[in-house]
């Protein structure tokens, strides 16, 4: 490929080279195996960073479960699917260097290659638990929003509660009936009827809590 600038890829590559053995610099093998060493080990910085960005989507799910939170998610479950393709060739071409079906790989090379595997299985099984990660703070942040949403839902069935205990006494003293009930007219009738309201009120309120409802 051509790049109008200097690959790190390539430039850790030439460092790992002019710090090898003099004979292995000679094998093509060798050199191929040093690119790809330098390729996979770019990765784990990639990992390491999702792995920090997680622990603090974790903690600001539990925290704040808001949209940006979910977003955030999104857009960490998409980074380690990308980073995940991007490997998995790498893992299936070294598997097949390692069985020295291509020409050119010396067995000499073999160990090194099989280090350069190790790494790239190391980083996809931390991609893996990392998606398993994702997975259960998206659950956490859903059950979050869940346990909210319940809460909301409490409170307003209480307000509509006593709500509706009110309207059934006003709605009795507006049909005025004026032998069973105290009128309107009768001193203090005004204040005593909003005193009973308030009491029925507080004993509502006082129930609900004593059932653990708020």
């Amino acid at each position: 490929t051509v790049r109008p600038s200097r690959c790190p890829v390539v430039e850790e590559a030439r460092r790992r080279l002019a710090r090898a053995p003099a004979a292995l610099r000679q094998v093509p093998a060798f050199l191929l195996h040093t690119i790809l060493d330098a390729a996979v080990d770019a990765y784990f910085p990639v990992v390491d960073a999702l792995d920090a960005e997680i622990d603090r989507l974790e903690d600001d799910v539990l925290a704040r479960p808001s949209t940006a939170a979910l977003a955030r998610i999104f857009r960490t479950r998409r980074a380690l699917l990308d980073t995940r393709r991007h490997v998995v060739p790498l893992r299936d071409t070294l598997s097949l260097l390692m069985r020295h079906e291509t020409e050119g790989i010396v067995p000499e090379v073999g160990p090194y290659l099989r280090d350069v595997f190790d790494h790239v299985l190391r980083i996809t099984d931390q991609i893996d638990t990392h998606r398993d990660l994702v997975t259960g703070a998206l659950e956490v942040y859903l059950s979050q929003v869940s346990h909210r949403l319940n809460e909301v839902m409490k409170v307003l069935t209480v307000i509509t509660a006593v709500f509706a205990a009110l309207t059934v006494i006003t709605g009795i003293y507006g049909m005025n009936f004026e032998r069973a009930l105290p009128p309107w007219e009768a001193p203090g009738g005004f204040v005593g009827v909003l005193a009973f309201m308030g009491v029925v009120t507080a004993v509502m309120l006082a129930l609900f809590r004593w059932r653990g409802w708020v």
